[in-house]
């Protein structure tokens, strides 16, 4: 195999990186919900500021699993990034089916969207870093040449 091949050939990440990805995404949510809960400063809080800044923690947490997951990739960095989401949801089901509290679809369904969102986010932000290298690299290329 000579070094156009090898460079050709793609790498994505394997379901090791995915199911880290998902850890890291439900790790993050689920603290959070321990510290809505626990600390009583919080629960004077309006509702609906807990419930934005809820959201914005969750779609935090699911472009941090995308991003560290799209980083192991070196194309398709959406079906990255939604593929661990869908890890990430996968882990929350199991984390909610064995949870002594009620089962909330609304939870679910709620962190589902953040967690594509946050994905979405996730993958461009990792998208924008691979062409910022390699403009990088081409600039640097360029300049060699001259």
């Amino acid at each position: 195999m000579n070094d156009q091949e090898s460079q050709k050939e793609s790498v994505a990440p394997t379901a090791s990186d995915y199911m880290a990805a998902a850890m890291i995404t439900n790790g993050i949510a689920w603290v959070w919900m321990q510290v809505i809960n626990s600390l009583t400063m919080l629960n004077q809080m309006p509702i609906r500021f807990l419930t934005d800044i809820t959201f914005i923690v969750y779609v935090l947490a699911g472009a941090i699993g995308a991003f560290l997951a799209g980083k192991r990739a070196d194309s398709k960095h959406l079906q990255v990034g939604l593929k661990a989401t869908g890890y990430s949801l996968g882990v929350n089901a199991l984390i909610m089916l064995t949870n002594p509290m009620p089962l909330s679809m609304n939870l679910f369904w709620g962190m589902a969207i953040s967690f594509a969102a946050g994905s979405v986010f996730g993958s461009y932000m990792v998208l924008h870093r691979s062409l910022a290298a390699k403009r990088k690299a081409r600039k640097a290329q360029m300049l060699e040449e001259v």
